[in-house]
């Protein structure tokens, strides 16, 4: 299983947050502030989990 997480939030300070909090948990984050970027990156890796809002 991955330990990759993506996070898509169009408010910075909200993945900043969640990507603190998740490392230090020893998952890999990737970030998308919309949905296209959430959408190409979801595409090119197999995700554990993905956090949107």
């Amino acid at each position: 299983m991955s330990n990759e997480i993506l996070i898509v939030d169009d408010e910075d300070r909200i993945r900043r947050l969640l990507k603190m909090y998740l490392e230090r948990e020893s998952f890999e984050i990737h970030e998308a502030s919309n949905g296209q970027e959430a959408y190409e990156l979801a595409m090119e890796n197999n995700y554990a989990c993905i956090l949107l809002d």
